[in-house]
């Protein structure tokens, strides 16, 4: 019995420990449960980019349904672990990625077959195109890129803490950022009024998609919510931990503690079902075995058995023997004198 609770905790030890090593790195649910970053895909724009700490989710925005996981490191080399921002290109030309973390912005170009460009320091960057950030400037809540044409594209950067306010700049993708100004509000496209995003709370992720025959999608990311915009139409409000299926009280250990708690209950009950059923077999092989059952309840085969076995008598051959005795002594008193 004491081998099989052994080898029982041994393997659940072995699944959780195996487990914790791949979901500590994977599951959204077991780290922040908050998004750093969210960019649409360069390939499909019905598919968000949801980074958080190492990786990165895919999302379909329709059925608001993960779809897979990545490492930001396997797609995006050299790119650290939780950014600040990202934003997407896609556009008649190479399009590409670009993320944001302190001081540092890396650029990828291509759609498909994504491409290293060059990692620069975003401030200096900014300064050389006659943009310059304030000393205390509190770092990057998120970004956003879009495109009109090749040549004419936008990235909009809201700082960490902001709600309303927004830097907007033109941008030549892969070349040159010019004409950096701040906005009272976060910069939209065109066709979308200016507070759109006026409910929102601090930005963690921003991402725009634009297309002349189809309506512009507007994706925002705050710190519980995802928002999803068609033109001027909020389509829906959901949270991440929906999207995630993430528990309310605990995040995936928890889980996989109560599945580990769960499945040594069951088993400690399979385990007592077992003993009843072995203690109930026995039970009734020693009850068919007993004389009583198998000679019947008269006695008399067990009284023969008990009298060929010295200093052994039951209580009926005892009574047998009283009653011997009393007939005896009436016949002896009967007896003429």
């Amino acid at each position: 019995m004491e081998q099989i609770y052994s080898i029982y905790f041994i393997v659940i030890l072995i699944f959780l420990q195996v487990d914790n090593s791949e979901q500590e790195e994977e599951d959204f649910c077991s780290g922040s449960q908050q998004v750093d970053a969210a960019t649409f895909s360069a390939v499909d724009r019905r598919n968000l980019l949801l980074f958080s700490g190492s990786h990165y989710w895919e999302l379909d925005v329709d059925s608001k349904r993960v779809i897979r996981s990545h490492k930001i490191s396997d797609k995006f080399p050299g790119v650290e672990n939780n950014i600040d921002a990202a934003c997407s290109v896609q556009s008649l030309g190479d399009g590409g990625y670009m993320f944001l973390k302190g001081r540092k912005a890396w650029t990828f170009v291509g759609v498909t077959n994504v491409k290293f460009n060059e990692t620069v320091d975003w401030f200096e960057f900014a300064a050389q195109h006659d943009f310059h950030f304030e000393p205390d400037h509190p770092g990057i809540g998120c970004a956003a890129c879009f495109c009109h044409d090749p040549e004419n594209c936008h990235v909009i950067v809201v700082e960490k803490g902001e709600t309303r306010k927004s830097i907007g700049c033109l941008f030549n993708y892969g070349q040159s950022i010019s004409k950096c100004q701040l906005f009272q509000f976060i910069q939209l496209p065109e066709r979308v009024q200016e507070n759109l995003l006026s409910e929102i709370n601090e930005c963690y992720g921003l991402t725009y998609a634009m297309d002349p025959e189809q309506p512009t999608i507007i994706v925002a990311v705050d710190k519980t919510d995802v928002h999803y915009f068609q033109n001027n139409n909020k389509v829906y409000k959901t949270s991440l931990k929906d999207i995630f299926g993430c528990w309310s009280f605990a995040g995936s250990k928890s889980k996989y503690l109560l599945y580990a708690v769960g499945g040594a209950l069951l088993f400690m009950l399979i385990l007592c079902i077992i003993v009843i059923i072995v203690w109930r077999i026995k039970v009734a092989n020693s009850d068919s075995s007993s004389p009583l059952l198998r000679e019947g309840v008269d006695g008399s085969k067990l009284d023969e058995q008990q009298q060929k076995v010295p200093g052994k008598q039951t209580a009926k051959s005892i009574a047998k023997s009283k009653d011997i005795a009393k007939v005896a002594k009436i016949q002896e008193t009967s007896k003429p004198k």
